[in-house]
């Protein structure tokens, strides 16, 4: 059965989040203690879980990971937004530290699929590790699952010819990588209107997959 491809295409989002009781008792109030784990020294915007579940990664605008709040004594690793964390422990992973790097360097957008973590956002160039030599890369981009190290056969290109290029969004399936954002052209200069697709391997533009929108794409999902 061929699966469809839903489409959130957002400028701004308000969520009001309501708890809800269940008969005969009060309503739910979390607690205000958390977890014990690790954390940034910046902002988190997006994650994703390894397809065994023992991994977290995630990706922001950060450039620590901290086992205590910034400003507090103990362990931290040098990171640039991107960072993994161990799930059943909570502690940063310290040989998963690739980098994005560029003027507006961030990641907004990962997706798990197989032995590759794929990060979007905004960047110019990924590296394996901080002190790694940068790998040329337009805002979207593969690195191995396991230590980091950046895919080399794997070079799509997504850009905008007037202002700063974001990709918000990335679906994976059997064998496309589903690209949403803020650009107008992909693959070395074809036009695409927020919306592209590329081979999970090879990273090249699928080129009879055209959809248009005129607005940012913030969300990507297959429709059951």
């Amino acid at each position: 059965m061929s699966k469809r491809l839903a489409l959130v295409v957002l400028t701004a989002v308000l969520a009001t989040v309501l708890a809800v009781g269940t008969a005969g008792a009060g309503p739910y109030v979390p607690s205000e203690t958390p977890d014990d784990t690790w954390m940034t020294n910046g902002t988190v915007f997006t994650s994703a879980l390894s397809e065994d579940g023992k991994t977290l990664y995630i990706g922001g605008k950060f450039n620590r990971v901290l086992q205590n709040p910034p400003g507090q004594s103990g362990p931290k690793i040098t990171v640039s937004g991107l960072a993994a964390i161990d799930v059943q422990t909570g502690n940063a992973i310290g040989s998963w530290t690739p980098t994005v790097t560029g003027g507006k360097a961030v990641v907004r957008s990962l997706e798990v699929k197989g032995n590759k973590v794929y990060v979007g956002g905004n960047f110019t160039a990924v590296a394996q590790t901080p002190s790694a030599a940068q790998q040329p890369r337009q805002n979207l981009a593969a690195v191995s699952a396991a230590n980091g190290a950046v895919d080399p056969d794997f070079v799509p290109q997504v850009t905008k010819t007037n202002g700063d290029p974001y990709v918000h969004a990335l679906l994976a399936g059997d064998s496309k990588l589903y690209v949403g954002g803020f650009f107008n052209s992909a693959g070395g200069g074809k036009v695409r209107a927020n919306l592209a697709a590329f081979d999970l391997t090879t990273g090249a533009l699928d080129n009879t997959w055209k959809p248009k929108v005129n607005n940012q794409v913030k969300d990507l999902e297959f429709a059951s």
